[in-house]
Order: C-alpha cells, then structure tokens, then sequence
C-alpha cells in the first residue's frame, strides 16, 4: 500500500510530510494528535502513535517523494524532531520552486550525507542565489547531492 499524497494543491511543511508518512494518517490529522499531546501523557495519541512519534528521532534514512513538501516549517523543527537523518530523498517535492527550502532542511540536519533533489522544480543556481556561504554551510557535510 502507497503513503497517502496531499491533496491536490495541499501544501506541507517537512515535518507534517515526515509524521505522515512515519506515523500515519493525514497531517491535519497527526498535527491534531501532536497539539493534543502537549496537554497530557499520550493527549490522544494512542500508546502506538506516541511509540511511532517518539521514534521519528531515531530516523536514519527518510524517504519523502512526492508529499507535497513546500517548507521547512518554522526555525529548528527539524532539528528537535528527527536530528539523526543521514540520508533523505525529497524527490519530487516542490520545495516552494526555492533553493531557500531546500537549504533550510538541509542546514537543520547536521548528520545528513545524501540528499535527493531528483523532479524538484529549482532554478538552475546562479553565482549569487543561492549564496554560496549558503551552500556552504547547508551542503557541506553531504557526500552526494542528486
């Protein structure tokens, strides 16, 4: 059985594309069960949820093609919610047609080596944008960059 893509037009941020697709469920649906939890122990996630929220910090690898991603969410989300990622694959992801984006995921994960780019529709990057301090900075602890 497939992950269940956004909506036709739906837009996300890494983070709700990632609980989606490791957790399960629609993510105004798992951001409902999220902003619960902060009230209680489980705050209607059922123990299995929580279990399988908790573990999105383990995540290695990560696999989010074609959900509908278009920001990075606000500053620092990823980092707290899934730091070990090594290798992630935002194939096909609108990534907001910006550098921006994709810069900003990846600066948020400081273990990452490979990054998947493929049918994202970015500019092609010129000397200026985005800036190279930028690149540096985001990229430079990745290995490979398709």
């Amino acid at each position: 059985a497939g992950v269940p893509a956004p909506a036709d037009g739906a837009t996300s941020t890494f983070v709700e594309a990632l609980r989606v697709r490791y957790v399960g469920g629609s993510a105004s649906a798992i951001k409902g069960k999220v902003d619960a939890s902060l009230a209680g122990t489980h705050g209607g996630l059922s123990e299995r949820d929580a279990i399988r929220q908790s573990t999105l910090e383990l995540l290695k690898m990560v696999v989010i093609q074609d959900m509908g991603v278009e920001s990075a969410g606000e500053p620092g989300t990823i980092r707290a919610t899934c730091p070990k990622i090594e290798e992630l694959d935002l194939a096909g992801n609108p990534l907001s047609g910006s550098w921006d984006v994709a810069l900003d995921i990846a600066g948020q994960l400081d273990l990452l080596r490979f990054l998947s780019l493929v049918r994202t529709k970015l500019p092609d990057p010129t000397p200026e944008t985005p800036p190279p301090s930028a690149v540096a900075k985001a990229f430079g602890g990745l290995h490979t960059l398709v």
